[in-house]
């Protein structure tokens, strides 16, 4: 028998396959499970300027700011606040109040998609008068906040909570009111696929949030 003295070649294209492979999986690993979880933004910090915020216009209106006659109203604005010296711009972290019409505003994302907006939201005597949104999210996200919001303008906060306690029984597949979703039922199989629940919740998550926070102070 001989033995060859021919030296065997490094397999380079087989390492670099190898590794190749293995950066895809940690890519995909750390894509479906982010090594840090995003904090939620609402806080007591939010909460304490919805009350400091109330203190502040009920103050506001002294002899000079009081309306003329029995039976007028006169509505004053985050902007008028501030601009008077009486309180500073309201702010925490993403959670930010707009100086000229008094919209409320959150942020809310998901861990397992690209969602991540900021919903305002503008109260009138207990009646929601205007809901905007912006920010980056997938189709899910985008159609049911456009959806919700179209649903939510002109409720009543009572109705409003009614809507979202439905909507998230929907999602979770749990009894809910279909007569009182409308179109928001358009989403009622969204939980056969369940990583897309998550996108379908997030304007439930952020509108949620601005109830959530004007029940508490109003406690």
């Amino acid at each position: 028998m001989y033995e060859s003295n021919e030296k065997k070649k490094f397999n380079w294209k087989g390492l670099i396959i190898k590794i190749l492979i293995i950066l895809i999986v940690l890519v995909i690993i750390l894509w479906i499970f982010p090594l840090g979880k995003k904090k939620d933004n609402y806080s007591n910090e939010f909460k304490n300027n919805l009350t400091k915020l109330k203190d502040v216009g009920n103050g506001y209106f002294d002899k000079d700011n009081l309306p003329k006659d029995v039976g007028d109203t006169i509505k004053v604005s985050l902007k008028d606040l501030v601009s008077n010296n009486k309180i500073d711009t309201l702010k925490v972290g993403k959670n930010t109040c707009n100086e000229d019409d008094s919209y409320i505003k959150v942020n809310t994302n998901s861990e397992s998609c690209i969602d991540d907006l900021d919903v305002m939201m503008k109260i009138v005597d207990g009646k929601i008068e205007d809901i905007r949104f912006d920010g980056e999210a997938c189709a899910i996200s985008t159609s049911a906040t456009s959806i919700m919001i179209r649903s939510l303008i002109g409720k009543s906060v009572e109705e409003a909570e009614k809507i979202l306690s439905n909507y998230r029984n929907m999602i979770n597949e749990k009894e809910y009111d279909k007569d009182l979703l409308g179109e928001l039922t358009v989403y009622d199989e969204v939980c056969k696929q369940p990583n897309r629940k998550g996108c379908a919740l997030i304007p439930y998550k952020a509108i949620e949030k601005i109830l959530e926070g004007l029940n508490n102070e109003n406690q």
